[in-house]
């Protein structure tokens, strides 16, 4: 099974905005992690200011805050492929898929560690994927939270078709035990954004990820 990584893009700063931007060019998806501070304990880039800075690269947008679908129309019309949001984020997952999908937004799901794998079930047939979170939101370079792999491995013997994502903690170190979970995509921030060559970064976790 082929893995894809995908670079995940988190800032509130305007000019390291267009300096990610920049770095990380060369990637065929980029994930953007937007946080109200409320759902989550930090604040990301706003839309005003990524309305004044807009992508050239294909991207989808994991939104990490309250009512996601207020979010959807905005990040359409600057470009956005898709959307990521959580099953805890909104007390009407339904309505916010259909949203979603009027728009012509792909939809993926998203848990955090604690949420059990269930919350999903629902909402399965709907969706375009699934993401696991293997941090506890909210910072780049957060602690990676072995205990999801597990939960990762039990969906996938559930699930066999389901599209499944990762996203926080990925490295060098784990890309490997992350993909023998069942894992398809891997969203990685810190180790790709922070790298000093992020290209190089890049490639090397790809090549480990399909050894």
């Amino acid at each position: 099974m082929s893995v894809k990584i995908v670079p995940a893009l988190l800032t509130n700063s305007p000019q390291e905005l267009v300096e990610l931007q920049v770095k990380l060019s060369f990637a065929p998806l980029i994930q953007l992690d937007i946080m109200d501070g409320v759902f989550v304990p930090s604040t990301s880039i706003s839309v005003e200011i990524l309305k004044q800075h807009p992508f050239l690269s294909p991207f989808e947008v994991h939104l990490m805050a309250y009512h996601p679908e207020r979010y959807f129309k905005d990040f359409k019309d600057m470009g956005a492929s898709g959307v990521v949001f959580h099953v805890e984020s909104t007390n009407d997952v339904c309505f916010a898929i259909r949203e979603a999908k009027d728009l012509d937004l792909k939809v993926s799901l998203a848990i955090n560690p604690d949420t059990d794998y269930s919350a999903l079930k629902t909402y399965l047939d709907d969706v375009d994927g699934v993401l696991f979170m293997t941090v506890y939101p909210g910072f780049y370079g957060a602690t990676f939270e072995i205990k999801v792999l597990e939960k990762i491995k039990q969906f996938r013997t559930l699930y066999p078709q389901i599209t499944i994502a990762i996203d926080g903690g990925a490295k060098e170190s784990n890309i490997s035990e992350i993909k023998r979970a069942g894992v398809n995509i891997i969203c990685v921030g810190s180790a790709i954004a922070k790298a000093s060559d992020a290209k190089v970064a890049y490639k090397k976790l790809l090549d480990l990820a399909d050894s």
